[in-house]
Protein backbone atom coordinates (compact mmCIF):
# COMPACT_ATOMS: atom_id res chain seq x y z
CA UNK A 1 0.00 0.00 0.00
CA UNK A 2 2.77 2.36 0.44
CA UNK A 3 3.55 2.43 -2.98
CA UNK A 4 0.12 3.35 -4.07
CA UNK A 5 0.15 6.10 -1.36
CA UNK A 6 3.77 7.90 -2.52
CA UNK A 7 2.33 7.55 -5.83
CA UNK A 8 -1.00 9.29 -5.24
CA UNK A 9 1.61 11.82 -3.18
CA UNK A 10 3.53 12.28 -6.26
CA UNK A 11 0.90 12.91 -8.67
CA UNK A 12 -0.61 15.42 -6.01
CA UNK A 13 2.59 17.64 -6.27
CA UNK A 14 2.71 17.28 -9.96
CA UNK A 15 -0.60 18.13 -9.62
CA UNK A 16 -0.32 21.21 -7.86
CA UNK A 17 2.88 22.04 -9.38
CA UNK A 18 1.52 22.65 -13.23
CA UNK A 19 -1.46 24.47 -11.26
CA UNK A 20 0.95 26.80 -10.26
CA UNK A 21 2.63 27.20 -13.53
CA UNK A 22 -0.51 27.77 -14.93
CA UNK A 23 -1.53 30.05 -12.62
CA UNK A 24 1.85 32.10 -13.00
CA UNK A 25 1.48 31.77 -16.60
CA UNK A 26 -1.95 33.59 -16.37
CA UNK A 27 -0.34 36.49 -14.00
CA UNK A 28 2.24 36.92 -16.34
CA UNK A 29 0.30 37.45 -19.28
CA UNK A 30 -2.13 39.69 -17.75
CA UNK A 31 0.98 42.05 -16.33
CA UNK A 32 2.26 42.13 -20.05
CA UNK A 33 -1.33 43.19 -21.64
CA UNK A 34 -1.38 45.62 -18.56
CA UNK A 35 2.08 47.01 -19.64
CA UNK A 36 1.43 47.01 -23.33
CA UNK A 37 -1.55 49.17 -22.63
CA UNK A 38 0.33 51.55 -20.58
CA UNK A 39 2.94 52.35 -22.70
CA UNK A 40 -0.25 52.63 -25.83
CA UNK A 41 -1.92 55.22 -23.09
CA UNK A 42 1.36 57.40 -22.52
CA UNK A 43 2.23 56.55 -26.30
CA UNK A 44 -1.18 58.68 -27.21
CA UNK A 45 -0.51 61.11 -24.41
CA UNK A 46 2.60 62.06 -25.67
CA UNK A 47 1.31 62.48 -28.99
CA UNK A 48 -1.78 64.53 -27.59
CA UNK A 49 0.68 66.74 -25.66
CA UNK A 50 2.92 67.40 -29.06
CA UNK A 51 0.27 68.73 -30.55
CA UNK A 52 -1.41 70.70 -27.92
CA UNK A 53 2.31 71.94 -27.75
CA UNK A 54 2.49 72.95 -31.66
CA UNK A 55 -0.93 74.50 -31.38
CA UNK A 56 0.27 76.70 -28.09
CA UNK A 57 -2.18 75.49 -26.07
CA UNK A 58 -0.03 73.84 -23.51
CA UNK A 59 3.23 75.67 -22.21
CA UNK A 60 6.20 74.53 -24.00
CA UNK A 61 9.24 75.78 -21.86
CA UNK A 62 8.70 72.42 -19.07
CA UNK A 63 8.92 69.85 -22.35
CA UNK A 64 11.06 72.08 -24.44
CA UNK A 65 13.47 69.18 -23.83
CA UNK A 66 11.40 66.41 -25.09
CA UNK A 67 9.61 68.92 -27.82
CA UNK A 68 13.07 69.56 -29.39
CA UNK A 69 14.00 65.29 -28.97
CA UNK A 70 10.34 64.87 -30.91
CA UNK A 71 10.97 67.74 -33.93
CA UNK A 72 14.73 66.35 -33.74
CA UNK A 73 13.61 62.80 -34.54
CA UNK A 74 10.81 63.94 -36.81
CA UNK A 75 13.60 65.64 -38.91
CA UNK A 76 15.66 62.51 -38.87
CA UNK A 77 12.57 60.58 -39.83
CA UNK A 78 11.92 63.06 -43.02
CA UNK A 79 15.56 62.71 -44.33
CA UNK A 80 15.31 58.92 -43.92
CA UNK A 81 12.24 58.80 -46.24
CA UNK A 82 13.41 60.97 -48.72
CA UNK A 83 16.87 59.16 -49.08
CA UNK A 84 14.26 55.95 -49.21
CA UNK A 85 12.63 57.86 -52.11
CA UNK A 86 15.81 58.73 -54.02
CA UNK A 87 16.99 55.26 -54.03
CA UNK A 88 13.58 53.41 -54.91
CA UNK A 89 13.66 56.63 -57.70
CA UNK A 90 17.08 55.87 -58.81
CA UNK A 91 16.50 51.75 -59.03
CA UNK A 92 12.96 52.00 -60.99
CA UNK A 93 15.14 54.37 -63.48
CA UNK A 94 17.91 51.99 -63.76
CA UNK A 95 15.84 49.06 -64.46
CA UNK A 96 13.74 50.60 -66.81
Amino acid sequence: MSILRSLTDGMGHLTDGARRSVARARLEAEHRTLQRRHAQALQELGQRVHELAGRGVVAEAPLSVELAQVREHEMLIAAKVAEIDALTFQETTEDA
